[in-house]
């Protein structure tokens, strides 16, 4: 790509700054969502499969300064433009993205499990629609051979025992993703997004815990937009770089 046919843009009230290409993957809204929602301590360490430019990690570690996250990433000028974030914004001794598949056996090698596993999985099917011509946004939006129950699989292997689990997923496809969690994980807790007070939703965070048996727990959710399109006060907190509370 050219210089021209990149960005840069201003994220959780310009604390951070992210170059992104204009076409194909972008981060967005579900990016600053799924970072709030990780309820991690400072000391802990992360691991993001599917990490793109590194607009999650980023938004995570910019909340928490004491975090640790590890990365992966299956595009390699992703991998590339992500370091380039990290580094511009300062934070190289905490973030480390590397080129890598959740659908390889060995996505993740490392000494010590994780507390933390955060991950935004592509959420289209190759059938429900067509496939964009750009590479980058067709890996990031479309699962192709690397279906959900593989990333779920890749953040079982990666957490510890207890260790927590934050998706953000299509509400439409909720059933499947429940299916898939049902094989190791428990103690969901469900937090649906509302475009406006009284619209269904139409994505959802979703929490759960590694070989923990608990029950699901449904939450109130979040109200994004008031009814004339202006941010509600708790999503403004949270583009603001707060917490997701559920």
């Amino acid at each position: 790509m050219i210089e021209t046919d990149f960005t840069e843009d201003r994220i959780l009230g310009g604390k951070l700054v992210i170059r992104q290409p204009i076409k194909g993957f972008r981060v967005s809204i579900d990016t600053v969502l799924l970072a709030s929602s990780v309820a991690a301590n400072n000391g802990e360490r992360v691991f993001e499969p599917g990490a793109g430019h590194g607009g999650a990690a980023l938004c995570l570690a910019q909340r928490l300064p004491d975090i640790l996250i590890r990365g992966m990433e299956i595009n390699s000028e992703s991998v590339a433009l992500a370091l380039e974030n990290i580094k511009r914004n300062g934070f190289q001794k905490r973030i480390q993205i590397t080129l890598g598949n959740v659908a390889s056996k060995n996505a993740v090698c490392e000494e010590k499990p994780f507390q933390h596993v955060m991950i935004n999985p592509p959420y289209l099917e190759i059938a429900e629609a067509n496939i964009p011509p750009d590479v980058d946004k067709a890996t990031a939006n479309f699962e192709g051979d690397t279906n959900l129950s593989l990333w779920i699989k890749c953040a079982y292997s990666a957490l510890e025992s207890k260790g927590n689990l934050t998706l953000i997923y299509r509400t439409d496809h909720l059933d499947k993703l429940l299916q898939c969690l049902s094989k190791g994980f428990g103690n969901l807790i469900l937090i649906p997004l509302w475009p406006k007070e009284g619209e269904p939703a139409k994505r959802i965070i979703i929490k759960a815990r590694k070989d923990v048996k608990t029950k699901l727990t449904l939450t109130p959710g979040v109200v994004l937009h008031k009814k004339n399109g202006a941010f509600t006060s708790v999503f403004e907190n949270i583009l603001q770089g707060a917490a997701l509370s559920s």
